[in-house]
């Protein structure tokens, strides 16, 4: 059997990391998607970009022959805490081709029309839930929950390489911020309903990411703040929640014990997005996957960060 993949390849700058997350599912309002932690870093110039990472997802269907063009379409979710005052993210794509009767061989590229979300824009046309704004002839922005979603649609460029029979492709969607700096603490972005569809309307791809999906896949990161690193992708729960919300409320443990604060609403393994912090590390210490330790008999607290929102759960220590 031949040994075919696909690539999605995400590159955002603004150091972005792909991993899993924290988990119990019970929040009513979610969807599932690939999840994209994005921890943007500006350099001393304002305008510059410090920071950038490349997403690959392999294992997609094969296509077959190529086409000379492709209609894309895709979702991003953006927090809406991330794009604050004069933020600024552009965003361009392309269709990346490889010859599968060629070792994989990249043959290459057929570009995507950009747009580019303006935070001072989304503000003003996207106040109210399930406003809708045209942000360019190719994408349109709803404010759904904590999300701007961006719903794009444009058409490739016509492919001039070499007569292909049999291939596979991904997409490179490059995502540059300025005027963003999350302060080493990461966001989480979501990618979904990836559609690529040629010119006689047949669907070639028609990606809808649930949770629980195994991903072959990793991202390369590099930014100011972290050298050269390489994480792998998941897919999630996209958190939707009006505030954030952990498990449990309140925390009573014994010196020596320990009890786990978990996010309502995510589904997978894990929480690299996630902060925790203690107010009295003396007395309770907590982990970056949310474990708290009873360090000796008193009260603390544990400050849970997540997408720029913050809960505070009580800890009391007994003997």
């Amino acid at each position: 059997m031949k040994n075919l993949k696909r690539m999605i390849a995400c590159t955002l700058t603004g150091a972005m990391i792909l991993t899993t997350p924290v988990s119990q599912v019970s929040a009513s309002q979610k969807n599932e998607a690939l999840e994209i932690w994005a921890n943007f870093a500006e350099s001393q110039g304002a305008m510059e970009q410090s920071s950038e990472v490349v997403a690959m997802l392999w294992d997609l269907s094969n296509t077959g022959k190529l086409s000379q063009s492709y209609e894309t379409q895709f979702k991003l979710y953006i927090p809406v805490t991330l794009m604050k005052n004069d933020a600024v993210i552009s965003c361009s794509s392309s269709i990346q081709i490889y010859n599968a009767n060629n070792n994989n061989k990249f043959a290459g590229q057929m570009k995507l029309p950009g747009f580019e979300l303006n935070a001072n824009q989304l503000t003003v046309n996207l106040a109210k839930e399930n406003d809708e704004y045209e942000i360019s002839k190719y994408a349109t922005a709803k404010r759904k929950g904590d999300f701007y979603v961006v719903q794009y649609k444009g058409t490739s460029n016509t492919y001039s390489g070499e007569k292909l029979e049999d291939i596979y492709f991904g997409i490179n969607v490059q995502m540059d911020g300025k005027h963003i700096d999350t302060n080493g603490k990461p966001y989480a972005i979501y990618l979904d309903d990836l559609v690529f569809t040629d010119p006689s309307g047949n669907k070639v791809l028609d990606k809808n990411f649930s949770a629980g999906q195994q991903l072959d896949g990793q991202s390369l990161i590099q930014n100011t703040r972290e050298p050269f690193t390489t994480m792998g992708v998941t897919v999630a729960t996209i958190v939707n929640n009006k505030a954030l919300s952990v498990t449990p409320s309140k925390i009573t443990v014994k010196k020596g014990k320990k009890a786990k604060i978990s996010m309502v609403g995510k589904s997978n393994v894990g929480n690299l997005g996630m902060v925790y912090r203690s107010s009295n590390k003396k007395v309770a210490s907590v982990s970056s996957t949310g474990v708290v330790t009873g360090k000796k008999a008193g009260k603390a607290v544990i400050t849970v960060e997540f997408n720029g929102k913050k809960v505070k759960v009580p800890v009391v220590v007994t003997k």
